[in-house]
């Protein structure tokens, strides 16, 4: 995550990796149990989701 503020030097204030999925979604033979996040959207709210192939979705809160 970023603070844009002054758009010539963009801070980071955070970051998230979500954890290695527990069950796969992917049932083919021999795959790795890895993060295979898809896609994030932040609401007007500033809830964040993400989504992971293999984890499902997760709703984040950024405290900052």
């Amino acid at each position: 995550m970023f603070d844009i503020r002054d758009q010539h030097r963009p801070r980071e204030v955070g970051a998230w990796v979500p954890p290695a999925p527990v069950r796969m979604m992917d049932h083919r033979p021999n795959r790795a149990r890895v993060i295979q996040s898809a896609d994030v959207f932040v609401d007007a709210a500033g809830l964040i989701y993400s989504t992971d192939y293999n984890a499902g979705l997760f709703i984040l809160e950024f405290g900052g």
